[in-house]
């Protein structure tokens, strides 16, 4: 074999080895967040293994913010980040975020406006709140068995394959979601105005139970279209109503279907003069308790 071949062979070997022992080192140097109050994601004090950053030829490492404090980002990168312990992740107005893995599992993530965050996984078990104007790019996959919600958008590249919405996961607001295959588990919970279940031409739906359509929001009687799959490709079969729970206090009806459309008639929702008492009961609720502390 030629010698410069072999050189070649012989460097790009030494490269690849090396790469994965950084890995495999850096692997065991985890970085966690340790301010207990809020802080700027860039600032290497705030993190007992300096600040996290992705390259794959240089470091590993995971994060981790699960001490109850608050980091605040305006451009980071990570391999993979673990949000718990009611801490938060904050991405600040047009900030930007990415990373391979984002597991939110018992804190709060939230997109403010413009912010955009950018992973190839998004596991979310906790708060997730994309606001208007900011995105989640997702290249591969999001699972979700907490609260989903915002006026943003989660969109997908072309690798994405699902978003696999567990059971207790609340799927809230007008979030605008653009992902190809969509899992519903049973007792997965969707607020019915949410306008990404509606027009959803050219993707694979897959229902695994029951799905609750909350429709607390809800404040007229009479037929509400809640649902719109006929352009989708149902892979467990046609929709039908019986697969449809109401939730909502105060609200009756019924569900009906054609051609893998989804409306409920509303027989029951609460009246005007029920928020009022509410409201006013909660002020007056409020009123006595700041009298007895006083």
């Amino acid at each position: 074999m030629n010698n410069n071949i072999m050189k070649t062979l012989t460097l790009i070997l030494t490269l690849l080895s090396a790469a994965a022992l950084n890995c495999a080192v850096h692997a065991q140097q985890s970085t966690y967040w340790t301010n207990t109050g809020t802080g700027n994601w860039d600032e290497d004090g705030n993190w007992s293994n300096g600040v996290p950053y992705y390259n794959t030829w240089v470091d590993c490492k995971d994060a981790y913010i699960d001490n109850g404090g608050t980091a605040i980002v305006e451009y980071g990168n990570f391999q993979n980040l673990h949000v718990d312990q009611t801490s938060a992740l904050v991405v600040a107005n047009d900030g930007q975020l990415t990373g391979s893995s984002l597991f939110n599992d018992a804190g709060t993530l939230t997109i403010l406006n413009g912010g955009k965050v950018e992973v190839d996984y998004l596991i979310n078990n906790s708060v997730t709140t994309v606001g208007e104007n900011g995105v989640v790019v997702i290249d591969r996959g999001l699972g979700n068995s907490g609260y989903l919600g915002g006026t943003g958008t989660i969109q997908g590249t072309t690798n994405v394959y699902e978003i696999d919405l567990m059971s207790d996961s609340h799927l809230a607001s007008t979030l605008t979601i653009t992902l190809d295959y969509w899992v519903f588990e049973s007792g997965s919970i969707i607020d019915y105005e949410n306008t990404a279940l509606l027009a959803t031409d050219g993707i694979a739906i897959r229902i695994g139970g029951n799905i609750v359509i909350d429709f607390s929001s809800l404040t007229e009687l009479g037929e509400v279209q809640v649902l719109d799959w006929s352009g989708a490709l149902i892979i467990s079969g046609d929709i039908s109503a019986d697969q449809f729970t109401s939730a909502g206090e105060g609200v009756e009806g019924t569900f009906s279907v054609t051609n893998n459309q989804l409306y409920f008639n509303a027989t029951a929702v609460p009246e005007p003069s029920t928020w009022f008492l509410l409201g006013a009961g909660l002020g007056a609720l409020a009123l006595t308790t700041r009298r007895r502390r006083s």
